[in-house]
């Protein structure tokens, strides 16, 4: 009888903890058709380091912003942030894209993408902080309770010195995704 109960209450555990959690979100995909259309909140944090030595430039701290992935693009807009290369710049804001993306067992992939960062804050130079278009690789690793964590990663080498760039995001959805269709 003893064997009994004690079964019973490692399935009774295993059902709580397992199939409350992600724990077994393998059978759980999210679908394009669920992503497209939802709205994040979503926060990022870069780190700018020279392609060439590999020196340390500087970072950008953005404040809550908003995401939102359609059927061939994400885009995620932060502002306003701080950057602080060569000098700190405050109310700057960032836009971000991934361009062609897929989506693949809850991950994310994009191999092109653009970002413009622009400072319109009062005493500091208007105008373009980072524009780049082109390859970029991006990877978002997205769960069905609603959030995601990634990171974005690109070369420009039309900056002096050369950045290698590395920009981690996290995001929590706004609303709840829709059911598979």
């Amino acid at each position: 009888m003893k064997k009994v109960v004690s079964l019973l209450m490692i399935c009774l555990l295993v059902s709580v903890f397992c199939l409350g959690s992600d724990a077994l979100a393998g059978k759980k995909k999210l679908t394009k058709a669920q992503l497209v259309g939802t709205e994040w909140e979503i926060e990022g944090t870069g780190k700018y380091y020279d392609c060439e030595s590999g020196d340390y430039l500087g970072s950008m701290v953005g404040a809550v912003g908003l995401a939102v992935f359609e059927e061939l693009d994400a885009v995620g807009t932060i502002a306003p942030m701080v950057v602080t290369f060569p000098g700190v710049i405050v109310g700057s804001s960032g836009i971000f894209t991934l361009d062609d993306y897929t989506l693949k067992a809850n991950i994310l992939r994009s191999t092109n993408g653009s970002i413009e960062i622009t400072s319109p804050a009062p005493g500091a130079d208007p105008g373009d902080i980072e524009d780049y278009s082109g390859a970029m690789e991006s990877v978002l690793k997205f769960t069905k309770k609603g959030t995601f964590t990634g990171t974005v990663k690109y070369t420009n080498p039309d900056k002096d010195p050369c950045e290698a760039n590395v920009i981690k995001f996290s995001g929590k959805m706004l609303d709840k995704f829709p059911p598979d269709e």
